[in-house]
């Protein structure tokens, strides 16, 4: 997973963070829930500039759709049903031969005890929320693990895409996968970024040396240091 920060012209001002490979879990309803988890956390006293979401993103990307979707394709076929059968297994907490590839997903799965929670709750969603057979789950949670937004698209797309979901507020950037590494990398460089530089919504240069700095976050009180003061204070 990469890690690309960037920065806004618009008038949010955030930087933004993004890589590359993805078929998705994320839909507009995720959005307006991690806008909610960023209202929590200011109801807890944090503060708006304090807080950046950053989500995986998946890019498969193409010249022209046809052209992203058969290489999504190529891809696909270069896939082990299997591997990806194991995987979704693994985040259900259940023996592989319980799950049948052209049926739905076993009802009344246990919510699991030592195990993500989070990746069980979104793959039985998805798959609930999309009357998906378990083969068609496995492709969109990319593979069976992946768990991340996945574009097919042309660069274009790719930025109108990035584009949206910065300016509602949703998300600080994206964690961005490649679907091939390297391959998939040198296209978003070489493609994807001229384009989020020309809307002036990637940086053209860095002013800072760290990630944390990069994002204008400030560095927390180590709590040792606070529990000092305190001491000494008492």
């Amino acid at each position: 997973m990469l890690s690309i920060p960037i920065e806004s012209n618009h008038k949010q001002n955030y930087p933004v963070n993004l890589s590359c490979l993805s078929i998705s879990v994320l839909e507009q309803s995720d959005r307006l829930g991690m806008k909610q988890e960023t209202n929590r956390a200011r109801n807890f006293g944090r503060s708006s500039d304090a807080i950046v979401i950053l989500p995986g993103l998946v890019t498969v990307i193409g010249s022209t759709e046809a052209e992203a979707k058969r290489r999504e394709q190529e891809l696909w076929e270069l896939v082990p049903i299997e591997y990806g059968l194991g995987r979704l297994a693994n985040i259900l907490q259940v023996e592989p031969e319980v799950l049948k590839l052209d049926e739905l997903l076993p009802e009344n799965l246990p919510l699991p005890v030592n195990s993500n929670q989070t990746m069980f709750k979104v793959a039985v969603d998805v798959a609930r929320r999309g009357n998906l057979t378990v083969r068609e789950l496995i492709k969109a949670l990319g593979g069976g693990g992946t768990m991340h937004r996945i574009i097919v698209a042309t660069p274009e797309q790719v930025a109108n895409s990035i584009e949206e979901w910065f300016l509602s507020g949703a998300v600080g950037g994206f964690n961005v996968v490649p679907d091939v590494i390297a391959s998939g990398l040198e296209v978003f460089v070489d493609f994807v970024v001229p384009e989020l530089r020309r809307r002036g919504i990637f940086r053209t240069e860095y002013t800072g040396r760290t990630l944390r700095e990069h994002y204008g976050l400030e560095r927390p009180e180590s709590r040792y240091a606070r529990e000092k003061r305190q001491a000494i204070l008492a």
